[in-house]
């Protein structure tokens, strides 16, 4: 699996340049998922995500379908399904609609942080909530995660950037007025800013409100 490069803004299911190949890796994790609850390992799966205090059917209704299956890293942090690989989860990325697939990620329960990417087509996780205006109603802001497991936790509120480059590009084109976007400590914020500046007038990053100081 080669990675697809280049931003994409406003796509639909047709019009993403890897319909085809997204459409058969679906179904290779939809059979994953079916395996998974025939054989019973789902059942570990969600004992393992409870015991993080995640829950696995939030998870489904707003992230969608989760599964801990084999797969094999490639080199450009592109993964596939193998049956030959070592387990982790994979769950779909969508578009900025929400709905339509745009790519999976993966990751082991003991390296949160080393996330793949099937395709290497998706920027960010939870990208919908980024687009959506409500994310910064009344001086709120849009929490920035570090890991998939950290936006599982917060129950799929927020986003997860994958690729800072891509991320950057889509703040230059967003069309929210006042984006404001929140790190989960002061370092975090600041390893942010630093991966996304120069930054856009409309867009400043910030620290949780329980902590002190702010970065604009």
């Amino acid at each position: 699996m080669q990675k697809i490069s280049g931003h994409r803004q406003g796509v639909t299911a047709l019009a993403i340049p890897h319909y085809e190949e997204m459409f058969t890796a679906r179904i290779t994790f939809c059979d994953r998922v079916e395996e998974a609850i025939a054989t019973g390992t789902n059942i570990d799966m969600f004992r393992w995500l409870r015991s993080r205090s995640i829950d696995p059917d939030r998870v489904n209704n707003v992230a969608g379908l989760i599964v801990e299956t084999e797969i094999a890293a490639l080199p450009g942090g592109i993964f596939s399904f193998s049956d030959y690989g070592f387990s982790a989860f994979v769950i779909t990325v969508n578009d900025r609609d929400a709905v339509t697939p745009v790519d999976f990620i993966a990751w082991t329960r003991d390296k949160p942080n080393r996330v793949y990417r099937y395709f290497g087509y998706a920027d960010a996780l939870g990208v919908d909530q980024l687009h959506n205006p409500s994310s910064y109603y009344d001086g709120a802001g849009l929490m920035i995660h570090r890991t998939p497991m950290d936006w599982l936790s917060a129950g799929c509120a927020g986003c997860v950037v994958l690729d800072y480059a891509d991320f950057a590009h889509r703040l230059r084109a967003l069309d929210i007025p006042q984006c404001r976007l929140v790190g989960e400590s002061v370092i975090h914020a600041r390893a942010i800013k630093n991966a996304l500046t120069p930054l856009p007038d409309n867009v400043r990053i910030f620290v949780p409100i329980s902590q002190t100081g702010a970065t604009k």
